[in-house]
């Protein structure tokens, strides 16, 4: 064999691998994204703030999949700290109807129960959001507690050794 059909077989060669990676390669990209689009997200609740005037909570809610989701209701359950004088109550099915699109974060006010004194410290409030897909005709939820005046502990910086 001639020294050019060597070289001309083994670019060949070379060529059909690079187009066999790349075809693969975008064959299973596709795939994954399909049948990443078919598997339903939760929602996220990436922060909650307290409105004091409102008398309310303020959730942050994002929604990390490719399909918007359907907020449908919430549910309230307030459990007293040791500092304050309200009683423990839950407010039920409370209608939001509010659409989480992909990929974006959302606002959502919680409203607590009307005329009650202002959450004090430690007083916990656990909010259920039920929320559905549009692939499936189920109702799903997630829980989330808020604690009043609770706060994450500084991490701590290490001492070098001496």
């Amino acid at each position: 064999m001639s020294q050019k059909r060597v070289w001309l077989l083994l670019f060949v060669a070379l060529l059909g691998l690079f187009i066999g990676f790349g075809a693969g390669g975008y064959l299973t990209a596709n795939r994954v994204a399909t049948a990443m689009e078919q598997i339903p997200a939760s929602p996220i609740v990436l922060d909650t703030a307290y409105d004091k005037e409102q008398n309310q909570l303020a959730l942050s809610m994002f929604n990390p999949g490719p399909i918007p989701l359907r907020l449908e209701s919430y549910t309230v359950t307030f459990t007293p700290g040791s500092e304050t004088k309200e009683a423990a109550y839950v407010i039920s099915e409370i209608p939001v109807q509010l659409t989480l699109p992909p990929f974006e974060v959302v606002t959502v006010s919680v409203n607590l129960k009307e005329h009650t004194e202002e959450l004090a410290v430690g007083d916990l409030v656990t909010i259920s959001i039920f929320y559905t897909h549009p692939l499936s005709p189920d109702v799903y939820s997630i829980i989330h507690p808020y604690t009043q005046g609770a706060s994450e502990a500084p991490a701590s910086t290490p001492t070098p050794a001496q």
